[in-house]
Protein backbone atom coordinates (compact mmCIF):
# COMPACT_ATOMS: atom_id res chain seq x y z
CA UNK A 1 0.00 0.00 0.00
CA UNK A 2 1.29 3.48 -0.89
CA UNK A 3 1.71 5.89 1.99
CA UNK A 4 -0.21 9.20 1.81
CA UNK A 5 1.92 11.78 0.06
CA UNK A 6 4.32 9.20 -1.35
CA UNK A 7 5.11 9.20 -5.06
CA UNK A 8 3.41 6.70 -7.36
CA UNK A 9 4.88 3.27 -7.88
CA UNK A 10 7.16 2.90 -10.91
CA UNK A 11 4.65 0.84 -12.86
CA UNK A 12 1.88 3.33 -12.17
CA UNK A 13 4.10 6.23 -13.21
CA UNK A 14 5.02 4.58 -16.49
CA UNK A 15 1.40 3.72 -17.15
CA UNK A 16 0.30 7.27 -16.38
CA UNK A 17 2.96 8.81 -18.61
CA UNK A 18 2.01 6.49 -21.44
CA UNK A 19 -1.66 7.23 -20.96
CA UNK A 20 -1.08 10.97 -21.19
CA UNK A 21 1.31 10.92 -24.11
CA UNK A 22 -1.06 9.56 -26.75
CA UNK A 23 -3.97 11.97 -26.08
CA UNK A 24 -1.57 14.93 -26.19
CA UNK A 25 -0.12 13.79 -29.50
CA UNK A 26 -3.61 13.12 -30.85
CA UNK A 27 -4.79 16.56 -29.75
CA UNK A 28 -1.79 18.21 -31.42
CA UNK A 29 -2.46 16.33 -34.68
CA UNK A 30 -6.15 17.28 -34.52
CA UNK A 31 -5.26 20.97 -34.09
CA UNK A 32 -2.93 20.82 -37.08
CA UNK A 33 -5.68 19.23 -39.19
CA UNK A 34 -8.22 21.83 -38.06
CA UNK A 35 -5.91 24.70 -38.96
CA UNK A 36 -5.06 23.11 -42.29
CA UNK A 37 -8.74 22.70 -43.18
CA UNK A 38 -9.35 26.31 -42.18
CA UNK A 39 -6.54 27.31 -44.51
CA UNK A 40 -8.06 25.29 -47.34
CA UNK A 41 -11.39 27.01 -46.74
CA UNK A 42 -9.75 30.41 -47.00
CA UNK A 43 -8.10 29.32 -50.25
CA UNK A 44 -11.33 28.17 -51.89
CA UNK A 45 -12.47 31.51 -53.38
CA UNK A 46 -9.02 32.38 -54.67
CA UNK A 47 -8.44 28.93 -56.13
CA UNK A 48 -11.77 29.00 -58.00
CA UNK A 49 -10.59 32.24 -59.62
CA UNK A 50 -7.18 30.74 -60.36
CA UNK A 51 -8.73 27.71 -62.05
CA UNK A 52 -11.49 29.62 -63.86
CA UNK A 53 -9.06 31.78 -65.86
CA UNK A 54 -7.04 28.96 -67.49
CA UNK A 55 -10.22 26.90 -67.90
CA UNK A 56 -11.89 29.72 -69.83
CA UNK A 57 -8.76 29.95 -71.98
CA UNK A 58 -8.95 26.22 -72.72
CA UNK A 59 -12.61 26.49 -73.75
CA UNK A 60 -12.04 29.55 -75.95
CA UNK A 61 -8.99 28.04 -77.67
CA UNK A 62 -10.77 24.72 -78.20
CA UNK A 63 -13.65 26.55 -79.92
CA UNK A 64 -11.13 28.43 -82.04
CA UNK A 65 -9.43 25.22 -83.12
CA UNK A 66 -12.76 23.66 -84.05
CA UNK A 67 -13.42 26.51 -86.52
CA UNK A 68 -9.86 27.03 -87.77
CA UNK A 69 -8.29 25.44 -90.83
CA UNK A 70 -4.86 27.05 -90.39
CA UNK A 71 -2.53 24.34 -89.07
CA UNK A 72 0.02 26.85 -87.74
CA UNK A 73 -2.61 28.65 -85.65
CA UNK A 74 -4.07 25.33 -84.50
CA UNK A 75 -0.60 24.28 -83.34
CA UNK A 76 -0.16 27.56 -81.39
CA UNK A 77 -3.61 27.22 -79.82
CA UNK A 78 -2.88 23.62 -78.84
CA UNK A 79 0.31 24.71 -77.08
CA UNK A 80 -1.62 27.35 -75.16
CA UNK A 81 -4.25 24.77 -74.17
CA UNK A 82 -1.50 22.48 -72.87
CA UNK A 83 0.04 25.34 -70.87
CA UNK A 84 -3.34 26.24 -69.35
CA UNK A 85 -4.03 22.61 -68.47
CA UNK A 86 -0.62 22.34 -66.81
CA UNK A 87 -1.45 25.46 -64.79
CA UNK A 88 -4.66 23.84 -63.54
CA UNK A 89 -2.82 20.60 -62.76
CA UNK A 90 -0.20 22.54 -60.80
CA UNK A 91 -2.88 24.24 -58.69
CA UNK A 92 -4.55 20.90 -57.95
CA UNK A 93 -1.20 19.32 -57.05
CA UNK A 94 -0.40 22.18 -54.66
CA UNK A 95 -3.79 21.84 -52.95
CA UNK A 96 -3.48 18.07 -52.71
CA UNK A 97 -0.03 18.35 -51.17
CA UNK A 98 -1.23 20.92 -48.66
CA UNK A 99 -4.28 18.90 -47.61
CA UNK A 100 -2.48 15.55 -47.46
CA UNK A 101 -0.88 14.21 -44.29
CA UNK A 102 -2.60 16.66 -41.95
CA UNK A 103 -0.78 16.41 -38.62
CA UNK A 104 1.35 13.54 -39.79
CA UNK A 105 3.45 12.19 -42.60
CA UNK A 106 6.99 10.99 -42.77
CA UNK A 107 10.02 12.97 -41.77
CA UNK A 108 12.46 13.92 -44.52
CA UNK A 109 15.25 16.36 -45.27
CA UNK A 110 13.99 19.53 -46.93
CA UNK A 111 15.56 22.84 -47.87
CA UNK A 112 13.99 25.81 -46.11
CA UNK A 113 14.07 27.69 -49.41
CA UNK A 114 11.77 25.01 -50.85
CA UNK A 115 9.48 25.28 -47.80
CA UNK A 116 9.10 29.03 -48.36
CA UNK A 117 8.68 28.71 -52.15
CA UNK A 118 5.93 26.12 -51.74
CA UNK A 119 4.22 28.20 -49.06
CA UNK A 120 4.34 31.33 -51.23
CA UNK A 121 2.91 29.39 -54.18
CA UNK A 122 0.02 28.18 -52.00
CA UNK A 123 -0.71 31.66 -50.67
CA UNK A 124 -0.70 33.15 -54.19
CA UNK A 125 -3.52 30.77 -55.13
CA UNK A 126 -5.75 32.17 -52.41
CA UNK A 127 -5.26 35.94 -52.46
CA UNK A 128 -4.30 38.85 -54.65
CA UNK A 129 -0.75 40.17 -54.25
CA UNK A 130 -0.64 42.80 -57.02
CA UNK A 131 0.54 45.57 -54.68
CA UNK A 132 3.08 43.39 -52.87
CA UNK A 133 6.75 43.26 -53.84
CA UNK A 134 8.25 39.89 -52.96
CA UNK A 135 11.98 39.71 -52.19
CA UNK A 136 13.57 36.27 -51.80
CA UNK A 137 17.10 35.64 -50.51
CA UNK A 138 18.08 32.05 -49.77
CA UNK A 139 21.51 30.83 -48.77
CA UNK A 140 22.37 27.38 -50.14
CA UNK A 141 22.52 24.30 -47.93
CA UNK A 142 19.84 25.34 -45.42
CA UNK A 143 18.23 21.92 -45.00
CA UNK A 144 16.44 20.61 -41.93
CA UNK A 145 14.87 17.31 -40.97
CA UNK A 146 11.11 17.45 -40.52
CA UNK A 147 7.60 16.88 -41.85
CA UNK A 148 7.53 18.96 -45.02
CA UNK A 149 3.74 19.47 -45.12
CA UNK A 150 3.77 20.81 -41.54
CA UNK A 151 6.63 23.22 -42.22
CA UNK A 152 4.88 24.51 -45.34
CA UNK A 153 1.75 25.01 -43.23
CA UNK A 154 3.73 27.11 -40.73
CA UNK A 155 5.40 29.18 -43.46
CA UNK A 156 2.03 29.75 -45.19
CA UNK A 157 0.61 31.08 -41.94
CA UNK A 158 3.52 33.48 -41.45
CA UNK A 159 3.21 34.76 -45.02
CA UNK A 160 -0.55 35.24 -44.65
CA UNK A 161 -0.02 37.21 -41.45
CA UNK A 162 2.53 39.40 -43.20
CA UNK A 163 0.12 40.08 -46.07
CA UNK A 164 -2.68 40.91 -43.62
CA UNK A 165 -0.41 43.44 -41.91
CA UNK A 166 0.42 45.18 -45.21
CA UNK A 167 -3.19 45.36 -46.46
CA UNK A 168 -2.27 45.05 -50.14
CA UNK A 169 0.73 47.40 -50.28
CA UNK A 170 4.29 46.73 -49.13
CA UNK A 171 7.29 44.43 -49.34
CA UNK A 172 7.34 40.79 -48.29
CA UNK A 173 10.84 39.45 -47.66
CA UNK A 174 11.53 35.72 -47.42
CA UNK A 175 14.91 34.35 -46.47
CA UNK A 176 16.87 31.35 -45.24
CA UNK A 177 20.39 31.12 -43.87
CA UNK A 178 22.74 29.78 -41.20
CA UNK A 179 24.44 31.39 -38.22
CA UNK A 180 25.79 30.41 -34.80
CA UNK A 181 25.06 26.71 -35.19
CA UNK A 182 21.47 27.28 -36.30
CA UNK A 183 19.59 27.18 -39.58
CA UNK A 184 16.86 29.77 -39.94
CA UNK A 185 14.03 30.97 -42.11
CA UNK A 186 12.70 34.52 -41.97
CA UNK A 187 9.45 36.19 -43.02
CA UNK A 188 9.42 40.01 -42.89
CA UNK A 189 6.86 42.60 -43.86
CA UNK A 190 6.63 46.39 -44.05
CA UNK A 191 3.15 46.46 -42.56
CA UNK A 192 1.55 48.09 -39.54
CA UNK A 193 3.67 46.30 -36.95
CA UNK A 194 2.63 45.28 -33.42
CA UNK A 195 2.85 46.82 -30.00
CA UNK A 196 4.30 44.88 -27.06
CA UNK A 197 0.88 43.83 -25.78
CA UNK A 198 -0.05 42.24 -29.11
CA UNK A 199 3.35 40.57 -29.38
CA UNK A 200 2.73 38.96 -26.00
CA UNK A 201 -0.64 37.60 -27.09
CA UNK A 202 -0.12 36.64 -30.72
CA UNK A 203 0.89 33.02 -30.03
CA UNK A 204 -2.02 32.39 -27.66
CA UNK A 205 -4.82 30.11 -28.91
CA UNK A 206 -7.85 31.88 -30.43
CA UNK A 207 -6.17 35.29 -30.36
CA UNK A 208 -7.03 37.21 -33.51
CA UNK A 209 -7.77 40.77 -34.58
CA UNK A 210 -9.29 39.59 -37.86
CA UNK A 211 -13.06 39.43 -38.28
CA UNK A 212 -13.18 37.54 -41.58
CA UNK A 213 -14.95 34.19 -41.77
CA UNK A 214 -12.60 31.26 -41.32
CA UNK A 215 -10.24 33.14 -39.00
CA UNK A 216 -10.07 30.98 -35.88
CA UNK A 217 -7.05 32.50 -34.15
CA UNK A 218 -5.21 29.16 -34.10
CA UNK A 219 -2.69 29.72 -36.90
CA UNK A 220 0.30 31.02 -34.96
CA UNK A 221 -0.49 28.91 -31.91
CA UNK A 222 -0.57 25.71 -33.97
CA UNK A 223 2.50 26.90 -35.90
CA UNK A 224 4.51 27.23 -32.70
CA UNK A 225 3.40 23.75 -31.58
CA UNK A 226 4.64 22.35 -34.89
CA UNK A 227 7.96 24.17 -34.60
CA UNK A 228 8.53 23.04 -31.03
CA UNK A 229 7.92 19.44 -32.15
CA UNK A 230 10.69 20.02 -34.72
CA UNK A 231 13.07 21.34 -32.05
CA UNK A 232 12.78 24.88 -33.44
CA UNK A 233 11.96 28.20 -31.82
CA UNK A 234 10.36 31.34 -33.22
CA UNK A 235 11.40 34.92 -32.50
CA UNK A 236 9.42 38.06 -33.30
CA UNK A 237 10.68 41.58 -33.88
CA UNK A 238 8.07 44.28 -34.40
CA UNK A 239 7.04 47.82 -33.57
CA UNK A 240 4.00 49.90 -34.52
CA UNK A 241 4.50 51.38 -37.97
CA UNK A 242 7.76 49.49 -38.55
CA UNK A 243 6.60 46.10 -39.82
CA UNK A 244 7.32 42.67 -38.35
CA UNK A 245 9.91 39.93 -38.72
CA UNK A 246 9.37 36.30 -37.73
CA UNK A 247 12.61 34.33 -37.38
CA UNK A 248 12.36 30.54 -37.07
CA UNK A 249 15.57 28.88 -35.85
CA UNK A 250 16.31 25.17 -36.19
CA UNK A 251 19.29 23.42 -34.58
CA UNK A 252 21.97 22.67 -37.13
CA UNK A 253 21.89 19.01 -38.08
CA UNK A 254 18.10 18.68 -37.85
CA UNK A 255 15.72 17.92 -35.04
Amino acid sequence: MKKPGAGPATGDAEQGAGAKEFPLDAARDALIRIERLAGLGALAAGVSHEIRNPLQAVLALAESIAEDADLARIHEDAEEIAAAAQRIAGIVDDLSGYARAGGGGGSSTIELSEVLRRALRMVRHGRRMNGIEVVEAYAPGCAVRGVASELVQVASGLINNALDAMDGDGTLTLGAGQADGEIWLRVSDTGCGMDEVTQGQIFEPFFTKKSEAGRNGLGLYVGRQILEAHGARVELESAPGSGSTFLVCFPSGGS
